[in-house]
């Protein structure tokens, strides 16, 4: 093993892809499958914002490209702006005011403008 810290990173960030790919799978045409999408695009969310947020400083080497503060950082944005736009769906579903589903999808314009920001980190990026 090169770390404990190196395998609690490996292990979330197959939670979060898991989580995603589970989210990505749901049936948006009803009610359930809005619910957990919503759930699990979070849940991936959380995942990929935690090896950021705490487990990347117990790491005693260099993180590769794919854990990179950076990489899980955006992998979050993206999650976070798709769980949103569920979230749109769902109000869109449920008939809500035309201005709360404004709100909602502004919510979400913002996150994939934010997701698309973190993308642009080109130093990492072989030449």
């Amino acid at each position: 093993l090169a770390s404990v810290g190196y395998e609690k990173t490996c292990v979330l960030f197959n939670v979060g892809a898991l989580a995603s790919q589970i989210a990505s799978e749901q049936n948006l045409d009803n009610d359930e499958g809005l619910k957990t999408a919503a759930k699990f695009y979070q849940l991936a969310s959380g995942a990929f914002a935690h090896i950021k947020d705490t487990v990347l400083s117990a790491l005693n080497q260099q993180p590769s490209l794919d854990i990179s503060p950076e990489t899980v950082g955006t992998l979050s944005q993206i999650m976070l702006s798709q769980a949103q736009e569920v979230f749109v769906l769902k109000a869109t579903a449920d008939k809500m005011k035309d201005a709360i589903v404004a709100k909602l999808a502004n919510q979400a314009a913002d996150y994939y403008g934010d997701a698309f920001k973190q993308c642009q980190y080109k130093e990492n990026l072989p030449k």
